[in-house]
């Protein structure tokens, strides 16, 4: 067999298993993200509101994804990847992230 056949072999072969790695990757950190969000919210409402607020939560998130969803597929097909969607919701997430962080904490 040869050296060009053996390389074609392995890029059909560790093409899909990078794609897969990389997707459980994202998934990881995004578990690990949520599990953290969702502990701070928890440490920061009090019982007799919490199952409010984390509704209101979970609903916020619905409400987010029903434009996001087609806004990163529109990304991913004008630029052949997937992947600049993945980019341009995690820019989203960051500069939210950096707005907030300009905010001064309320007093209650």
């Amino acid at each position: 067999m040869p050296c060009s056949a053996v390389w074609a072999l392995c890029w059909w072969v560790l093409r899909p298993l990078g794609g897969i790695l990389g997707m459980m990757l994202v998934q990881g950190v995004l578990e690990v993200y949520l599990l953290h969000e969702s502990q701070k919210l928890n440490d920061a409402i009090p019982s007799d509101q919490r199952a409010t607020l984390i509704s209101v939560d979970g609903m916020a998130y619905s409400l987010l994804m029903i434009p996001a969803s087609p806004l990163v597929g529109a990304v991913g097909d004008a630029f052949g990847q997937a992947g600049a969607g993945l980019a341009l919701l995690g820019g989203v997430i960051v500069l939210s992230g950096v707005a907030l962080l300009g905010k001064k904490p309320q007093e209650s």
